[in-house]
């Protein structure tokens, strides 16, 4: 029997299962401790570890990048660079939001912001994922 291949979960998908996993977490500790001791930190109300934290953050850039992506295919420019500026405040060293918020601007002949966020990508700071 062959097995069958299982696909690469979208991202969707994989921000149910840990808003899943985060209430299961949730609730094991509320059940270890009194919720009076808890402080309220963190993303629904709970302390994550840093890990968790940054899937979180990776998820939310990447929904914003697709988001702005589909944007900008559609020449909806204005919301292209809107996402794309939202999601660079989320992680300002990622280079690819740089430069599709370069060409959303240029995409709406703003050449000097565009040349602007092009001169950013063309910095030392930023990393490769």
């Amino acid at each position: 029997m062959i097995p069958k291949i299982r696909e690469v979960p979208d991202v969707t998908w994989t921000q149910e299962r840990l808003k899943y996993r985060i209430l299961k977490f949730r609730s094991q500790r509320t059940s270890e401790h009194s919720t009076s001791t808890m402080p309220d930190v963190g993303v629904l109300g709970v302390i994550f570890p840093l890990s968790w934290l940054l899937i979180i953050l990776f998820l939310q850039v990447n929904e914003l990048k697709a988001q702005g992506n589909k944007a900008f295919q559609a020449k909806d420019y204005d919301a292209a660079i809107d996402l794309f500026t939202q999601a660079i405040a989320l992680d300002p060293k990622n280079h690819v939001l740089w430069s599709n918020r370069s060409a959303a601007k240029a995409g709406k002949k703003q050449w000097a912001d565009a040349l602007a966020d092009a001169e950013e990508v063309s910095g030392s700071r930023f990393y490769a994922i």
